[in-house]
């Protein structure tokens, strides 16, 4: 990411009369409208409406005695809300920047520049514009050293852009009252031109985000008939959310769905769906917030060997707790019925929900004991992270969704369809996952783009495996290869975080020596947890790749 000291710099030389809309986007995405959100205190509130009619379409809260994030002072028998609060206000409303203009009532802002940060993130609002402080009246030494601050936390964040507002008045008492802080009306249009240019040097917004209830559509390998893996990862959402992967045939509504998101994660979940009659799937967004989608594709299965769940290929509701009353309590078991035959394995997508502690679950046949060291899913309070589980169809028609001994959960199970018995075979003669490595145990963790291969069964054969990334420095993702494979695809399986805990399933081809790879990011180590649920017979998978490795087929972001 380039530096943008210099560009703030140079924005701070001349900005009168210089021209404030957002250039047009090259190619066939034309520009995106934006909305800028501007909150300040004392200082930024002398900015008249006038005086911002030159600024592109904005929200506009600045308050007497406003502060950053504690509670605020008494003006007149009022305490405004104070700046955060504000923003997380304007939540899903502001799409380009946050510009912040209060400071002056704080003894300090580090804090308050990360939780703003940290806030914008949340929101996926790219630009955190900060103006710097004038170094006049009782509290001077206090807002140089907010302005040393800033200038620091510029190199820290790449999204947090300075508008020096201190040196572009510096020397221009016309522009201030006689406390050198508040804006005369000159000073207020000085404000909102420095203001101005600082927004139209942002980079372009980019192709718009998925709306709620809209479809995106993307082509995939397989043919028509065939079922489309596909890992989804929703991004930069602007609110909660759920969504789905529907045939390009289908028009039904789900009632059910493959993933979820909120503001600021990247839980990426399998999902697979008869592919339609133009050769394409499509991510069907929930009807609650926009959100942008990344689309790996990672295999194509014979039609002749999966039948989903419903005939129009959207995934089928077969349980949801919070409805019946019923948690699933600390170590406690709850079995379902699934369409297909005895024997046939049900791709299931289950969603812990409300736990209150930590905690995972595994799904098993109807007929199985759950295993003491693998699982399908992890949940902590908070969060909404599904994850989709394999197993084989008891003699019942049941499977069973087994959880930890920690904490008692709700949970959601979507079944997503089934494949032929004669074409899996289950890590386990029961059908439990069958854990294959935990490098907690090893004591060394992956490290930056290395590569940790582990034995997944017999060569050629498909590997079904549950990756979860635990203990990561920063945020990275991974990809699952078969031991073959050298390279690392532009997609990947799975995304991780410090404090994050996230499985996803991932596919591969088995190598000429009977091991399959986790390929690490650049990013950071991260310890690795992998449960192999199953192998699937070669025959009835379609890669889009010649090595196996996923193919990106969307990412929103890009147009």
């Amino acid at each position: 990411m380039p530096n943008r000291f210099a560009r703030v710099l140079i924005v701070v030389v001349s900005v009168v009369g210089l021209a404030t809309a957002l250039p047009a986007r090259t190619g066939d995405v034309g520009a995106i409208a934006s909305t800028d959100l501007l909150v300040g205190d004392s200082v930024m509130a002398g900015m008249s409406s006038a005086s911002r009619a030159s600024l592109p379409n904005h929200v506009f809260d600045a308050k007497v005695c406003r502060r950053l994030v504690s509670t605020s002072c008494s003006y007149r028998g009022t305490r405004p809300v104070p700046a955060l609060d504000v923003i997380r206000g304007w939540s899903g409303v502001t799409n380009r920047s946050i510009v912040v203009a209060a400071g002056y009532n704080d003894g300090a802002i580090s804090g308050a520049v990360d939780a703003v940060v940290a806030e914008a993130r949340r929101q996926g609002v790219p630009n955190v514009v900060w103006l710097t402080y004038r170094v006049a009246g009782g509290n001077a030494g206090i807002y140089r050293s907010h302005n040393s601050v800033l200038w620091q936390k510029a190199a820290q964040y790449p999204e947090l852009t300075i508008a020096d507002w201190a040196s572009y008045s510096a020397g221009r008492s016309s522009w201030v009252a006689a406390d050198g802080l508040h804006l005369t009306g000159s000073g207020a249009r000085a404000m909102a031109d420095l203001i101005g240019v600082v927004l139209a040097g942002l980079p372009p917004l980019g192709p718009p985000r998925i709306d709620p209830g809209a479809d995106a559509c993307f082509a995939v390998s397989g043919g028509a008939g065939s079922a489309a893996l596909v890992n989804l990862t929703p991004v930069a959402a602007g609110g909660d959310g759920h969504g789905v992967l529907t045939s390009s045939s289908g028009e039904a509504t789900a009632t059910a769905s493959n993933v979820n998101y909120r503001p600021a994660t990247a839980d990426p979940n399998v999902a697979v769906t008869p592919i339609g009659g133009d050769g394409r799937v499509c991510y069907r967004n929930g009807e609650h917030a926009p959100v942008h989608v990344v689309a790996d594709q990672l295999a194509a299965i014979d039609g002749g060997a999966y039948t989903p769940a419903g005939r129009d290929g959207l995934p089928k509701r077969r349980l949801d707790t919070r409805r019946t009353g019923q948690r699933v309590a600390a170590g406690g078991s709850v079995c379902f019925t699934v369409a297909g035959e005895p024997g046939d394995a049900a791709i299931v997508n289950l969603t812990p929900i409300g736990p209150n502690g930590s905690g995972h679950g595994v799904l098993t046949s109807g007929d199985a004991e759950p295993p003491t060291d693998a699982s399908n899913a992890n949940y902590r309070p908070g969060a909404v992270d599904p994850n989709v589980a394999l197993a084989p169809i008891g003699p019942d028609g049941t499977v069973c969704f087994h959880a930890s001994t920690h904490t008692s959960v709700d949970l959601v199970a979507d079944h997503l369809g089934s494949i032929d018995g004669d074409a899996f075979e289950p890590a386990n003669a029961d059908g439990v996952p069958l854990r294959l490595v935990d490098t907690r145990d090893l004591g060394a963790a992956v490290a930056p783009s290395a590569r940790h291969c582990f034995p997944a069964g017999d060569a050629g054969d498909v590997a079904v495996v549950n990756l979860t990334p635990v203990r990561a420095t920063a945020a990275g993702h991974g990809l699952l290869v078969g031991s073959a494979t050298e390279r690392a695809a532009d997609a990947s399986h799975v995304n991780f975080a410090p404090g994050s805990a996230d499985p996803n399933v991932a596919v591969a081809p088995i190598g000429p020596d009977g091991r399959v790879c986790f390929v690490n990011s650049e990013h950071a180590s991260v310890h690795l947890v992998a449960d192999l649920l199953g192998v699937l017979d070669p025959s009835i998978v379609r890669w889009p790749s010649a090595d196996g490795t996923p193919v990106r087929r969307l990412d929103s972001r890009a147009g």
